[in-house]
């Protein structure tokens, strides 16, 4: 179990990175997309980090990091937020970290 919640959440990352990159690629150089990138960057390093403690806190950090990132982006691009939308991140991001008390 403790290898699916790593591929998990190395397989969210590497998707984050891709979108963010995408996101870079097609709307030009924008700081959001450049911290978009290296807050997933930072995520997915983060399994490799030994201690539990510092992995959780690294990711929990990170998670509220593509939150708050994701709501700006929302803001400038729709110019509202969609709260249905980052309620289910929500819930998505504190299923992860309850994962990873669980299983590691």
């Amino acid at each position: 179990m403790v290898w699916g919640v790593f591929a998990f959440i190395a397989i969210y990352s590497l998707l984050t990175i891709f979108a963010g990159y995408t996101q870079l690629k097609e709307r030009g150089f924008t700081l959001r997309s450049l911290m978009f990138i290296i807050v997933s960057i930072t995520l997915f390093l983060s399994l490799f980090i030994s201690k539990k403690e510092m992995m959780l806190s690294v990711m929990i950090v990170s998670f509220i990091g593509l939150h708050i990132l994701s709501i700006m982006q929302g803001l400038v691009v729709n110019g509202k937020i969609k709260y249905s939308h980052h309620f289910i991140r929500l819930v998505f991001h504190s299923f992860v970290i309850l994962l990873l008390v669980l299983f590691i």
